[in-house]
């Protein structure tokens, strides 16, 4: 399941002020005209970086941030959620300890 809406994101990233208003408005109006999430919109116009976006998004899910791309994966940990049920939930195990897996919260928002 999405962990946030786009109108949080919006006024999370209006409140912080690390988008130029102007361009986040129109990257908001741009988001809902095509129906893509406002999150694509604003890497793609490369308003802000995936890496940023993803510690916003984080941050308002009150959840740790971890760069995947950062990472290496060990091949028993990847493959312990079937990769229908990783898509589905959009979710990938990174790492695991005695506590259980770890994987990081989806950045994906919810529709409106």
């Amino acid at each position: 399941m999405p962990a946030f809406k786009a109108d949080d994101l919006y006024d999370q990233l209006k409140e912080l002020d690390v988008i130029d208003a102007s361009a986040l408005d129109a990257a908001l109006e741009q988001s809902e005209t095509s129906k893509v999430s406002l999150d694509r919109v604003l890497v793609e116009k490369d308003l802000i970086s995936d890496e940023n976006l993803g510690k916003i998004v984080a941050d308002m899910v009150s959840l740790p941030f971890v760069s995947l791309s950062k990472v290496v994966i060990a091949k028993e940990i990847l493959f312990i959620i079937p990769e229908v049920v990783a898509k589905k939930q959009q979710i990938i195990a990174f790492d695991k300890n005695e506590a259980g897996l770890k994987w990081p919260a989806p950045i994906l928002p919810t529709p409106r």
